[in-house]
Formats: C-alpha cells, sequence, structure tokens
C-alpha cells in the first residue's frame, strides 16, 4: 500500500505548484530496491500513482516522475510527454557495485528539442 503520508502530502498540491515524484522502482520483471522496507509501495500501486498524475495535471499542478525503465515505466510514459535517459546508479556505497540504467522521466509539460538533446548529451558522459 503506498504510504498514506505520500497521499496526505499530494493533497495540499494546489494550481501552479510543482511536484516531483521519484517513487521507489516497483517493477514486475525483477528487484530493484528494495531500502524502502516492505509494503512502502510495489506494482499495485502504479495505477494510484497514474490516476494522481492525471489528478495533478487536472488541477493545473506540473509535475516531473523518475521511474526506473520498465514496462511500468513506459506505460506511463506513453500517457506524458516523456524521456528515457542512461543514468549510473549511485545507491551502492563503492564504485565497483554502481551499474549503467535506464530511467524514465515524466511530465506534463512539453520537452523541447533543445532540452531532449542538452539531456541525453549531459547524462550520456557519465556512463
Amino acid at each position: 500500500m503506498w504510504p498514506t503520508t505520500s497521499e496526505a502530502t499530494l493533497a495540499l498540491v494546489r494550481k501552479g505548484d510543482f511536484v516531483y515524484l521519484d517513487p521507489p522502482f516497483a517493477v514486475n520483471s525483477r528487484r530493484v530496491f528494495r531500502q524502502y522496507g516492505t509494503g512502502s509501495f510495489d506494482t499495485s500501486d502504479v495505477p494510484r500513482l497514474a490516476s494522481e498524475l492525471r489528478r495533478l495535471n487536472r488541477i493545473g499542478a506540473h509535475f516531473l516522475l523518475s521511474y526506473a525503465d520498465s514496462s511500468e515505466a513506459r506505460d506511463l510514459a506513453k500517457h506524458w510527454n516523456s524521456i528515457r535517459l542512461p543514468i549510473r546508479r549511485h545507491v551502492a556505497g563503492f564504485g565497483i557495485q554502481r551499474r549503467n540504467a535506464y530511467e524514465w522521466f515524466i511530465c506534463n509539460a512539453p520537452i523541447p528539442d533543445a532540452v531532449r538533446g542538452l539531456m541525453a548529451s549531459t547524462y550520456s558522459r557519465f556512463l
């Protein structure tokens, strides 16, 4: 179950607010992160997340969601402006345990082509 603190916080959002969402990555295909504890956020919460994105858009708030590349992220991304970027995971404390991956950035604002190019070239330096 999605923690009620997240829901309570999102209920405070008003028109014109900017919301950055970075939920624990819950994906059916693999284990991504479990550091947040069991029951914190799982794939059954993704439809509620999608519903919350629609609500934020409807009230006129701006949002940016980051999510690990997965079928769940691609399903969310197809309804919004989005970009898939290469990233380097820095969760592990030791450099040898860091790995390259892709992450989706999903928002309800247009992503200009110039920003897409800049972001892609900036992030590719970390690979």
